[in-house]
C-alpha cells in the first residue's frame, strides 16, 4: 500500500522499462490513502501500461487523490471501451490538480471524466497535459468521449504541446463555465 500524509510525504511509484498488463484499477481508494502521488515511467516509449478488458477504469478516484503528477508512461486501453481516469466527488472528494507530462494515451473511450456522485462535487479545478499524445481512440461503432468535464469546479483544463489525433467521437464534452486552453 502506498500511504502518505498529504503534503509532507508524497508516495512515488516508479515503473521501469517494460509492458505491464493491468487487470484491476490502479490507486483505487480502498488500497491507497495518500492524497498526492508521483507516478513515473522510464519513458513513454519504453514504459507501457495496458488496461485489460477486465479493467473498465484504470484510475478511479471516487474519494480523493489529487495533486498527482504522472509522467513518462504510455497508457493503452484494450478495446476503446476503457476510461483512463474518472474523478468523482464523494464524501471527502477533493482531487484538485492533476499534471500529466510526456504521457501517451491510446485506445481509450475516455481519458478524463470529471463528474459528481449524488450532490457532491469534486473540486478538480486544475488539469494540465504537457507534451502528451492522444491517438487511436474511439471507433465508428463505439465513438469516444475523450474529456468529459461535467463538473462546475473544473475551471482550468490546459493542454500544452499536446497532440490529439486520429480519434472518432467527441473531444470535449463540458459544462458551461469550464475553461479549456
Amino acid at each position: 500500500k502506498a500511504r502518505g500524509d498529504g503534503w509532507k510525504s508524497v508516495p512515488k511509484i516508479f515503473f521501469p522499462e517494460g509492458t505491464y498488463i493491468v487487470k484491476e484499477a490502479l490507486l483505487n481508494g480502498s488500497k491507497y490513502t495518500a492524497h498526492k502521488f508521483t507516478i513515473e515511467g522510464a519513458s513513454y516509449t519504453n514504459t507501457v501500461i495496458k488496461a485489460s478488458a477486465e479493467c473498465p477504469i484504470l484510475f478511479p478516484n471516487n474519494d480523493s487523490y489529487g495533486f498527482t503528477q504522472i509522467s513518462n508512461i504510455t497508457f493503452e486501453g484494450a478495446d476503446h471501451t476503457q476510461t483512463f481516469m474518472e474523478v468523482l466527488g464523494g464524501s471527502a472528494g477533493n482531487a484538485q490538480s492533476m499534471y500529466f507530462h510526456r504521457c501517451y494515451f491510446r485506445q481509450f473511450h475516455t481519458i478524463l471524466k470529471l463528474g459528481k456522485v449524488a450532490n457532491a462535487t469534486t473540486m478538480a479545478s486544475e488539469t494540465l497535459l504537457s507534451e502528451c499524445k492522444i491517438s487511436n481512440c474511439g471507433t465508428a461503432t463505439n465513438p469516444c468521449e475523450l474529456f468529459v468535464l461535467d463538473n462546475q469546479q473544473s475551471v482550468n483544463n490546459r493542454f500544452y504541446a499536446t497532440d490529439i489525433e486520429s480519434f472518432v467521437g467527441v473531444l470535449f464534452k463540458y459544462k458551461e463555465g469550464n475553461a479549456i486552453t
